[in-house]
């Protein structure tokens, strides 16, 4: 894996996107603070401008840093990542992304969705946060296989990781917490029930 690595490290440095292997799809990073390389994500993804992309994380120290982190966070956090799990929180003040990467609560709060991966290249990574979307074009199906991720942006991607072929081919579950109450805003791999031992309070889909 190192000089895949190694190649992944430059290429994000230089503000390229690289194709990452997670536990659910492949997906498509780029520095969170460089916004040339957050603009080609977008477009190279298809993406909606006034559509957020979830940060990727190493744990969940630099998480906390981020969002306003709340008991629940951490009850979800502690049991579920790294895994399949995205937690959406209110945001810090000033965190030198893009704005585009933000979302709003209803409230009109500014939110941030968070990924920390089960994936082996986590902790090598040298970018503090990524940007990180599925690798497939917007309306199109998600990737499982290297071939099919890396055929689609081949002329885009500075450099790829191949993962294990034993992706889930399902997204991942995305908890949105405010005020500590937990919401389910997409099922993915995670299902309620796998929530029930943490004794949350939960809103209705």
């Amino acid at each position: 894996m190192r000089a895949d690595i190694s190649a992944v490290n430059t290429a994000l440095k230089g503000g390229g996107i690289v194709l990452l292997p997670t536990e659910t799809v492949y997906g498509l990073a780029a520095d969170a603070r460089n916004q040339s390389a957050v603009n080609k994500l977008y477009r190279i993804k298809g993406r909606e401008f006034n559509k957020p992309i979830a940060i990727c994380v190493a744990n969940i120290e630099r998480a906390a840093k981020l969002v306003h982190w709340d008991d629940a966070a951490q009850k979800l956090a502690s049991a579920f990542w790294p895994g399949p799990l995205s937690l959406v929180l209110p945001a810090q003040d000033d965190l030198g992304f893009d704005e585009r990467l933000l979302g709003q609560f209803p409230d009109g709060r500014p939110s941030l969705s968070l990924r920390c991966p089960q994936a082996e290249w986590r902790g090598h990574i040298q970018t503090e946060y990524l940007a990180l979307t599925s690798a497939n074009k917007t309306g199109k199906p998600d990737h499982t296989e290297f071939q099919n991720a890396i055929g689609q942006f081949k002329d885009d991607v500075t450099a790829a990781i191949k993962g294990a072929p034993s992706l889930h081919a399902m997204p991942s579950t995305i908890v949105t917490i405010t005020d500590g109450h937990c919401r389910i805003l997409r099922q993915g791999t995670l299902k309620q029930t796998d929530f029930a031992p943490l004794n949350l309070s939960w809103d209705a889909p």
